[in-house]
């Protein structure tokens, strides 16, 4: 009875680990994501605001996120599939 135990707890320690590490892995997915959305917006943004600010109108500004978000949903489409193969 004694043995049984021990075995039982042990798989229970073990789905505890695969548990946190998918947890885990699910966490890196999502800063991974947030980063492809913010980094190109801060980016294009950042330079489309600084155009805009130059040049006295708000195109840029808008422009420059538009491409942001071409760019952003890219980087997205491109690599969030192949880190959720590693997921698994």
């Amino acid at each position: 009875m004694n043995e049984e135990k021990s075995t039982t707890e042990a798989a229970e320690e073990q789905h505890k680990t695969t548990d946190s590490r998918r947890y885990l892995k699910a966490l890196t997915v999502v800063g991974y994501t947030s980063g492809l959305i913010f980094g190109p917006m801060v980016l294009f943004g950042g330079i489309g605001w600084w155009l805009s600010e130059r040049f006295g109108t708000m195109l840029f500004t808008i422009g420059g996120l538009l491409v942001a978000l071409i760019v952003s949903n890219f980087l997205i489409f491109s690599n969030t599939e192949k880190m959720l193969k590693k997921l698994k």
